[in-house]
């Protein structure tokens, strides 16, 4: 079980992803019959995205958002500002989420 703020959506986005591919974990031990292992194996990948991408980003977001801190003010201004004129940088931005799912869970093709 994970917790975090609700600032930026990130529980809600990596819940769903996590549900995905626990659809697809679950699919892989049951209909074709592959080790339970899988389920240990999902839990701890799970584990450690909240841990290196989703928590870090999600105080991240409330502390970019919430403190009045004038250091902390100037880097929300240019984050925006950075997040809405650079294509690139949008990019990067969202490749974290890349973490959120592992192409080693998804279901093996049936040839």
């Amino acid at each position: 079980m994970k917790a975090n703020n609700p600032i930026g959506g990130l529980g809600l986005t990596s819940g769903i992803l996590d549900a995905a591919v626990a659809g697809n974990v679950l699919n892989r031990i049951l209909k074709l019959g592959e080790s339970d292992d899988l389920l240990s194996d999902f839990a701890e990948t799970r584990r450690t995205a909240f841990l290196e991408f989703t928590n870090p980003l999600s105080i991240a977001n409330k502390e970019r958002l919430t403190s009045t801190d004038p250091e902390k003010v100037a880097e929300r201004e240019w984050f925006f500002n950075k997040l809405n004129t650079d294509d690139e940088f949008q990019r990067i931005v969202n490749q974290g989420m890349d973490k959120a799912i592992e192409n080693t869970f998804e279901v093996p093709e049936v040839l």
